[in-house]
């Protein structure tokens, strides 16, 4: 009797152990018969620095498994606005083979930083389609406002003759968010916002003491070209 108990408990946790699943780095899908017919491996949690004109690379495999192989077919979903995903990475196969998805961000002021949950799609016609999960991160790069905050002391003026002085300083709390204090010698405090990759400062449109101020120019190494429209009027500065 304790010979034939042995025997059950030993066949169940066969049957417990046959049941395990793949991780979300080796995931086995299976047949209608229950044998595994290939597994998905290589897939990550990913990050991208975005405004950097970075890339970033998802290399997965769909490893041969079983003698009765099918057409398999990949796609995504998820993928968040700004984002890009090059369009040479293999879609469909037969088991076994690899392809590399390309992420990277092309837009001017760059992707919203955040988590994302993305989905890969793997379709196959015994099984339909499976679905499984990952992240893609998004992160701000390195603040470039180091480039141009700083004490200025030959500044060419927009509305009256000669040199003047103004101080440029960050923003605490708003990312590349930056500050002047005395914008056309005016002794007005005027805020820019600094696109990184492309050395474009903007003034957005606002209103201090009376004078409405908007602009964009060029910054480059402590030094800053701003069309700047004054009330009606447009004039050129030069911060450096």
């Amino acid at each position: 009797m304790k010979k034939i108990l042995s025997i059950a408990m030993i066949f169940m946790i066969i049957l417990v152990s046959c049941k395990k699943s793949g991780t979300t780095n080796n995931i086995t899908i299976v047949n209608s018969n229950g044998i595994p017919s290939f597994v998905v491996e290589g897939l990550t949690n990913i990050t991208l620095t975005n405004n950097t004109s970075g890339y970033v690379y998802e290399s997965i495999t769909i490893q041969y498994e079983d003698s009765a192989q099918e057409m398999v077919t990949l796609s995504l979903s998820g993928v968040p606005a700004g984002i890009t995903t090059d369009t040479t990475w293999q879609a469909s196969g037969y088991p076994t083979f690899s392809t590399t998805i390309v992420f990277y961000d092309t837009t001017a002021a760059g992707a919203t930083p955040g988590t994302y949950p993305l989905t890969l799609n793997v379709t196959s016609p015994s099984k339909g389609t499976r679905s499984f999960a990952f992240k893609l991160t998004v992160k701000n790069p390195p603040p470039c406002t180091s480039t141009v905050t700083r004490n200025y002391v030959n500044c060419q003026n927009c509305t009256s003759v000669g040199y003047y002085s103004d101080s440029v300083y960050a923003d605490a709390t708003v990312f590349n968010k930056i500050w002047f204090t005395n914008i056309d010698n005016s002794h007005n405090l005027v805020y820019g916002l600094l696109l990184c990759n492309t050395g474009q400062v903007t003034i957005p449109v606002q209103t201090v003491g009376g004078v409405t101020y908007s602009g964009s120019g060029s910054f480059y190494y402590y030094q800053m070209n701003i069309d700047l429209l004054i009330n009606s009027s447009y004039c050129s500065t030069y911060i450096q």
